[in-house]
This record gives structure tokens, C-alpha cells and sequence, in this order.
């Protein structure tokens, strides 16, 4: 059956039953900054509609100024904006998962029940949704997704609008506003409207506005949407322009005309047909949501090799989480069969089920994780920075998985590296911290623990991500969203640009040293209490604290070795899952005996640490580690 005649036969079929009350909602279900469950056991009909109130009641308690701030972008923008009064509206839209069109019609009915009004965007990535807010001037959106969980799990991630213009994710306080609000049946009330959008619309302006940055580059496209009062007659311009085989003074000159450019603006060497010839793309898209962007890369002159680009909620190839070995090895196969004999860069991409987030894979099958791929696309960053001479540094955020090896490197280029929690929000969070400091001026930003100096350096951040693959280009390029369409077309074009000095993926990525280090270890656990899962975290630093080690404590616990002379000899990190029922850890050497030398330490208390919630950690659980337990049991 067509997906999308599945989806209106799932809509149709749809009651809502009565016999749940919001008092019986299982507190479970709200993870740090989003919703995730096992949908058919948590996220009933009910449930779900008092999840979209309250999302509607936080939407609408928090943008106070609504009537201000709707009136004044009236006769701005899309035309059909026109036609709405007053009220808030938010979009609306979910994945490919077996329960999403059953949540969906629900949490639309609880958003439209508190007087907001809803865009029904239909079937997008998480990506494609963010886009959907700057692209239909709305106040906020919701996502029906679990990411990179199991087929029977789902959930929301909510986004809000805020009133100085800043597009992000919920942080883990207004999770708990949103939780409180559900909980408590603490609703407003009114009476939105639903109003239709054209399915698959958003999926193709979001595409169109990829290959517009590609094309144009950070620089020029920043420049235009600062200046262009309606994004969707933007992206209608630049698709309508015939972009040269080559470099072409006269036909930059006509791009330049059309769009509105200063005479300063030279070509990019992007700003062609195909700035991506010369290279192949292995995709495998789990049979997710992203299997509609396919024809970004082919547009931009890449070979295509697709896999599982049949979207199906039920995974039959494998669980949508590229960030996990066993996921992607028909991925690293495919890659490796393609590059034998071929004449083109051939690079592997796999993408998460909402299409937030990629991994990549070289030609001879080896990953590189999203702490490796922010240093290399860094280094071109702060060359043509410096190259153009403009003042401060470009600042770089990662998170505390990463590899020490990341911050050496970038601030050895002379870029400035931030380290946040893990999450997308928590990095969200600290961008928009810095760009408000920026703006009001303020010598320093006290965020998470940190003192970050803006005295001699007010660059904002221009590029941040996870080990997970989440990357965020900065807000004034792409309002932070973690778009892996355009984290990879950003790649790609930097292994373009090395093509042509004579280098390859694997060049770029040799060229950043590499600490021996662990990839990330998942220790599954009972529960997926946040409380709960924060309790063991608790008592491994309580312990390695006692021993007398150096504690980061911004996530979790980075605990530090250091030799006899204090300098920094490698690391352990262990910190709770924001989203599943685990603890995660990775350990970092300064070489490969200083790492087993870690991870024997490290493992060797962790087997014997028992709350009351975990009375003992399954370390077996990780198939990295059960493969070390015999060596850390003999120490």
C-alpha cells in the first residue's frame, strides 16, 4: 500500500477514548527535553491529546506579546498568513512510525483545544519541521518522532519561537513546565484553527533551501536572509536561477542582479551546477523520513547509491541508529564495495529515523564520528576566516563525549572550542546565550559552570555538534536547527574543495591526530526514571571523586588521569541518557595502554556500583565492553 493512502486510512480509523485521565499519565514518558515511550503502552489517544494542550498552554503562556506580534508581520510574507487572525500557530508534523498518524491527530486536537492555531505540515524529518516554523512565520512546532529507538517507541520534540527570534528546542526546564502543566491539568482553553498545507511543500522548500546554501555558501546566503522579507519568494529566486557548468564572471554577474548583491560578493567555487561531481554517496536512510532528500545530492552533481530508502515504521533492515556499529555495517559494506575500482570519492552517510542526525564512513570503510567531521569541516572554517581577515576567532561547540583531541585541534588552527552537555537543546541553549551576550554587548556569558570571555572575541558560534551526528550550522545561517541534510552537504563540500588539492575523505580526516578512544558505550538499565538513571551517575562520581581524580562535571562525570606531573593523560566519561533507559560512557587514552589502563579502572568499580533503583549495572549489555570484561575481572 502507498505510504501516504496509509496514512489517511490510519486517520480515518482514529477514536478517541475517554476512559484515561491526565492523573493517570505516567511522569515517565517526559525526558529531559522531549517526550519518548513505547508508544502503544504510554501514548494512548487521551494521553496524547492532553499532550498537545499541553504544548498549546505553554506555547501560549510563554509568547506573551501575541496579538503584538502577530499584527505587526501582518501583509509580510507568505500570503496565507494574511488570512489568520491573532492567535498563536504552531506546525504540526511526524515521521514514518507505525503510531504517528494515530498520535498526530490526537496532539493536534489538544494543540487546537487551547485556542492555537495548527498547520498540518504532513510527513517530515525533524529537519523539515524546524524549517516549517521560519517558512510558515509560525510561533512554534511539534515533531512526532522517537529518533534512533525501537520501532514500537515514540515521542515529541517540541519547538518554541521566542520573541527576540531564536527557533529551538524546548530546554529541560520548559520540559518541566511542559510536564507540571500536563500533570496537573493545568490548561487554557480556546478554539484553533487546522489549517492544511500541501503535503510533501515543506520537504521541498527545505531541499531547496539546502542547495541554496551549497550553492552560495555560509557567507552570501547569511547575507540574504537577513535582507529577504519572504524566505519562500527567496528559495523560489534561487531555484529558478541557472547556475553555471564552471566558473563564469558574466552568469555571476546575472545571479548577482537577480539576487539583490553587493558588487563584492565574487563566485563561490560552490556556485555551480554540480559542485559535488566527482563524488559518490552511499546513503542508507533506515527507512526513515529522510528518503524524500535524495535528489539534493544528485542536483548537486553526486552519484547516488541508496539504501533502504523505502520509508517503513517497522525497520526491517535495521534500527534506524547509525551511532551504533551493528547499524551501520551494511553501510560500511556497501561503502567498500562501491569504492573498489571506482573512479569517483565515494563517501558513506547514514541517517537517524527523523533525519537529525549522520554518520559518515570512508571509502575503506572506516566511520567518522561527529566529533572528527566538526574538526575537519573547522579547519577550512578558520582558513578562510583568517584568509578574509576579520577580526576574532570562529568560536566551535562540541560536546562532552567528544574527543579531547577535538578542542587541541581547533584551538591549534586558532578557533575557539566550547564544551556543552550532550543534547542538541543544551548546545541550542548555550548558542543563544552567546548571540544575546554578543548583542547586549556584555564583556562575558556565564553558561553551564563556564565563564566564556567576549572581549576581544564577539564571533558567535558558526558550527556545533555531537558525537551522534547531530550538527547545527549557526543561528543567523540556519536558526541552530541540527539539519543532517545540510551537515552532510556542508561535508561534502569541504572533501570537494579537498578533491581538488588531491585529497581524499581519508586525507582530511588523517589530517586530524586521534587519541585511542572508545566509541560510545550504552549500558542498558531497568529503569528510565530521570531521577533514577541520575543516581548512578551520582555515586560513580561520588567514588572516582573520593579516589581523589579531577571531575568535569558539566554532564554527568568526565573523570580525569593526569600523570606525576599533573598533565592530562586521558579520560572516562559517564553520564545518564537524556532519552532511553541507559547510562553511557566513553574512555579516552593518551595511547593505547594508557586507554586499557583506564578502562580497567573505571570498568573495575563500575561492577560493583548498586542503588536502590539499579542494584547492579548490566556492563555485559555494551558489545564493546562485554568484550573487555575478562581482561578488567582479571585485574
Amino acid at each position: 500500500m502507498d505510504y501516504y493512502q496509509n496514512r489517511e486510512k490510519i486517520q480515518e480509523s482514529v477514536e478517541v477514548r475517554d476512559d484515561l485521565d491526565y492523573m493517570l499519565i505516567d511522569p515517565v514518558i517526559f525526558q529531559t527535553y522531549d517526550v519518548r515511550a513505547v508508544a502503544d503502552e504510554y501514548l494512548s489517544d487521551r494521553v496524547c491529546y492532553y499532550l498537545g494542550k499541553g504544548y498549546g498552554s505553554f506555547l501560549r503562556r510563554n509568547i506573551q506579546s501575541s496579538i503584538e506580534y502577530r499584527v505587526s508581520r501582518q501583509g509580510e510574507g507568505d500570503s496565507r498568513l494574511q488570512t489568520l487572525d491573532s492567535r498563536l500557530t504552531a506546525t504540526v508534523g511526524g515521521g514514518i512510525r507505525l503510531s504517528t498518524e494515530r498520535i498526530r491527530r490526537q496532539l493536534i486536537k489538544g494543540i487546537l483545544s487551547t485556542g492555537v492555531n495548527v498547520y498540518d505540515v504532513g510527513v517530515t524529518s525533524t529537519p523539515e519541521l524546524y524549517f516549517s516554523i521560519p517558512y510558515l512565520n509560525a510561533d512554534g512546532g511539534v515533531n512526532i518522532t522517537a529518533s534512533h529507538n525501537e520501532s514500537e517507541d515514540n515521542g515529541l520534540k517540541q519547538v518554541i519561537k521566542s520573541e527576540d527570534g531564536f527557533i529551538t528546542s524546548i530546554s529541560a526546564d520548559q520540559m518541566l513546565e511542559i510536564k507540571r502543566t500536563v500533570l496537573e491539568g493545568d490548561f487554557l482553553e480556546g478554539e484553533g484553527r487546522l489549517i492544511a498545507v500541501e503535503e510533501g511543500e515543506v520537504v521541498r522548500y527545505h531541499n531547496e533551501l539546502v542547495k541554496a546554501n551549497c550553492r552560495l555558501g555560509r557567507e552570501i546566503w547569511i547575507y540574504l536572509i537577513k535582507r529577504w522579507r519572504d524566505l519562500k519568494a527567496l528559495l523560489d529566486t534561487v531555484a529558478a536561477l541557472g547556475f553555471p557548468e564552471g566558473l563564469d564572471s558574466k552568469k555571476w554577474a546575472q545571479i548577482r542582479s537577480a539576487l539583490d548583491l553587493p558588487p563584492d560578493f565574487e563566485q563561490p567555487a560552490t556556485a555551480i551546477k554540480h559542485p559535488f561531481e566527482g563524488i559518490m554517496v552511499v546513503i542508507d536512510f533506515g527507512n526513515g523520513s529522510a528518503w524524500r532528500t535524495k535528489g539534493v545530492y544528485s542536483d548537486l552533481g553526486a552519484e547516488v547509491v541508496a539504501l533502504n530508502d523505502t520509508p517503513d515504521g517497522s525497520f526491517p533492515a535495521h534500527i534506524p541508529d547509525p551511532i551504533k556499529a551493528k547499524y551501520r555495517r551494511q553501510l560500511e559494506e556497501a561503502v567498500i564495495r562501491e569504492a573498489a575500482g571506482c573512479h569517483r570519492e565515494v563517501v558513506g552517510i547514514g541517517f537517524d529515523e527523523d533525519g537529525d542526525r549522520a554518520i559518515y564512513v570512508r571509502s575503506d570503510g572506516r566511520v567518522v564520528e561527529g566529533d572528527r567531521t566538526l574538526a575537519i569541516q573547522a579547519k577550512l572554517i578558520i582558513e578562510e576566516h583568517e584568509k578574509k581577515k576579520r577580526p576574532g576567532r570562529p568560536r566551535f561547540m562540541g560536546e562532552v563525549k567528544f574527543s579531547r583531541m577535538t578542542e587541541e585541534f581547533i584551538t591549534a588552527q586558532g578557533g575557539e572550542y566550547i564544551i556543552s552537555p550532550t543534547g542538541h537543546a543544551f548546545i541550542k541553549d548555550g548558542t543563544k546565550a552567546l548571540i544575546r551576550g554578543i548583542r547586549a554587548d556584555l564583556p562575558e556569558v556565564q553558561w553551564e559552570g563556564k565563564k566564556i570571555d567576549l572581549r576581544k572575541n564577539r564571533e558567535p558560534v558558526v558550527l556545533a555538534a555531537e558525537l551522534s551526528g547531530h550538527q547545527m550550522s549557526g543561528h543567523e545561517e540556519n536558526w541552530i536547527f541540527d539539519d543532517a541534510l545540510l551537515a552532510t552537504v556542508k561535508l561534502l563540500t569541504v572533501i570537494a574543495n579537498g578533491l581538488k588539492e588531491g585529497k581524499t575523505f581519508i586525507d582530511l580526516d588523517e589530517g586530524v591526530p586521534r587519541y585511542p578512544t572508545t566509541p560510545e558505550l550504552n549500558i542498558r538499565l531497568a529503569t528510565n526514571v530521570l531521577t533514577e538513571k541520575q543516581e548512578v551517575v551520582d555515586v560513580v562520581v561520588s567514588l572516582f571523586r573520593q579516589k581523589g581524580y579531577a571531575i568535569d562535571t558539566t554532564d554527568g562525570g568526565l573523570i580525569k588521569w593526569a600523570d606525576g606531573e599533573g598533565r592530562w593523560v586521558g579520560q572516562a566519561l559517564i553520564r545518564k541518557s537524556n532519552t532511553q533507559p541507559m547510562i553511557i560512557c566513553r574512555v579516552e587514552g593518551r595511547n593505547e595502554e594508557t586507554r586499557m589502563a583506564i578502562e580497567n579502572e573505571f570498568f573495575g568499580e563500575l561492577i560493583q556500583v548498586s542503588t536502590e533503583a539499579v542494584p547492579g549495572l548490566d556492563l555485559a549489555s555494551d558489545d564493546y565492553i562485554r568484550g573487555i570484561l575478562p581482561r578488567v575481572l582479571r585485574r
